[in-house]
């Protein structure tokens, strides 16, 4: 799990809320940047009021991260757009976000009101930043060149496409034209310089 630490630097003014001015994603290697979610459920329906709209939305933004094997710990920024302004409004905004967060720690956020989203009925919208950091038991991806699945490679090195090292370019093909010349010894023939083709 990555690293984040939190933090309020001095020289700005204290947040107005339960949030952190600044976050530092330490040693990140993957990044969940997640589409604004709304307030629409799976079945395509809308609720009327606020308080609901807004559980649905961080709902989807829950499993946007449940997708992508992350939690909430891992969010580093939420951005919220809010079409009513009032008090009552902004207070209940930001009960939802520290309810959802609960003992994850405050990630950055921010507030907007909006004049309108897409459609009329939609009250608010919130979209998510991610980070984490990928275990050692993860599989690493695969480099250009790699013909087999990912989830087949063993941690640090593509033993079962081409033996090279994750981030070698040149690793699939230099197999490739390994296994002609094996093939090209076995026919009697003389392989292409380029390892693609037999000739003879």
């Amino acid at each position: 799990m990555t690293m984040i630490r939190r933090w309020n630097p001095p020289g700005i003014a204290a947040p107005a809320s339960r949030y952190s001015h600044a976050l530092l994603a330490e040693a990140a290697e993957q990044w969940l940047h997640l589409t604004g979610q709304v307030g629409m459920r799976p079945d395509g329906t809308v609720a009327e009021r606020l308080g609901p709209q807004l559980a649905q939305c961080l709902a989807n933004v829950d499993a946007g991260l449940r997708a992508a094997g992350m939690a909430r710990s891992e969010v580093v920024k939420l951005t919220f757009c809010l079409t009513i302004g009032t008090p009552e409004a902004i207070a209940t905004c930001r009960a939802a976000r520290d309810a959802w967060t609960g003992d994850a720690g405050p990630p950055a956020a921010t507030l907007l009101i909006v004049a309108g989203l897409a459609s009329s009925v939609l009250l608010v919208e919130v979209d998510c930043v991610a980070a984490r950091q990928m275990d050692a038991a993860d599989p690493p991806p695969p480099h250009r060149g790699c013909r087999q699945d990912a989830r087949r490679f063993r941690p640090g090195r593509h033993t079962r496409c081409c033996g090279a090292e994750p981030g070698n370019r040149t690793g699939g093909l230099a197999a490739r034209s390994r296994d002609a010349r094996r093939l090209g010894r076995l026919a009697g023939r003389t392989p292409h310089a380029g390892g693609r083709k037999l000739t003879g």
